[in-house]
């Protein structure tokens, strides 16, 4: 049976947390928890934690959304479960807001005797537009968002206004060949994982090189693992996550936030986890899924 960890970056909501771990506990699944510093809940995360098994470690690093402090965060835990004495298969990574779809029964059968990796790259032919457009907004110009990441400065926008004004110090990027975008939650086999570890102790110019950068997380290991993704056998364009990136009704935020009518498309498309989700918004969705994972338990 293979041993899977969950790198898991959290911020609210810690019931549906606690929802979420609970589906996914098994004597050969692990933890390793981030709280983001800023979370009101802080207390309740420690309490849901201490409830659950296999928790190998929890920091409470300040992330911020678009910072690098997304990427050291996930870094850091992979640094710390490389030091635990415990061997990973696959390493998955997830937000507070990923619900899982199947049973750690059916999750575990998927995996076994799986050496692949699933992660999604940006398309090619998207890739043209997305270089000279997208790509530039985030690595050309600086951010400093990750030091100015507490309650206070949000609140009187002091992030916004010095982004204005350090956005427009040249800062040029020279190796726009090997840049490639994609999503930043993966579910990756150990092998991938060690190459990616070893790449980024080997390079430690393009590791630095994409601080004060905006949405870094979705360019920086995706960059990294474009050019071996035949080698190390990585399927390109499945995350195993349903999200819905081009909704159909109102929305006010991107992905959208799923509820009991995306189901239907949730189960069709035969993913392991679902998001984004919230309590209140995804309440009939999750009770859903609930009993969805109830009834494959029992049959």
């Amino acid at each position: 049976m293979y041993n899977h960890l969950f790198l898991f970056q959290v911020h609210k909501e810690p019931e549906l947390f606690h929802r979420i771990l609970s589906h996914l506990e098994s004597p050969n699944h692990y933890f390793i928890i981030n709280i983001d510093k800023k979370s009101k809940d802080e207390q309740t995360f420690k309490k849901i934690i201490n409830s659950h098994k296999n928790i190998i470690f929890t920091s409470f690093m300040n992330i911020t959304h678009g910072g690098f402090s997304q990427i050291s965060c996930t870094l850091h835990q992979i640094h710390q479960a490389q030091s635990s004495k415990i061997h990973f298969d696959y390493y998955h990574t997830l937000s507070g807001q990923d619900y899982p779809c199947v049973s750690v029964e059916e999750f575990d059968s998927f995996f076994n005797n799986n050496t692949q990796s699933y992660m999604v790259f940006d398309k090619i032919e998207d890739y043209p537009q997305w270089k000279y457009t997208t790509y530039p907004k985030r690595l050309e110009h600086y951010y400093v968002t990750d030091l100015l990441n507490n309650s206070f400065f949000r609140k009187i926008y002091l992030p916004q206004i010095i982004n204005r004004f350090v956005y427009w110090i040249p800062r040029k990027y020279n190796s726009w060949e090997s840049i490639w975008g994609g999503w930043n939650w993966f579910s990756l086999h150990e092998s991938v994982i060690q190459y990616l570890m070893n790449y980024i102790e080997g390079h430690p110019k393009f590791v630095k090189r994409f601080k004060y950068t905006h949405c870094a997380d979705e360019l920086f290991f995706t960059t990294i693992l474009h050019p071996v993704i035949q080698k190390y056998n990585i399927e390109a364009h499945n995350s195993l996550r349903y999200v819905d990136w081009h909704p159909k009704r109102f929305h006010t935020t991107l992905p959208l936030i799923l509820n009991e009518e995306d189901y239907d498309s949730i189960i069709e498309s035969q993913k392991f986890f679902c998001r984004k989700v919230e309590e209140k918004t995804s309440k009939q969705l999750l009770t859903k899924l609930d009993e969805k994972i109830q009834s494959s338990k029992n049959n």
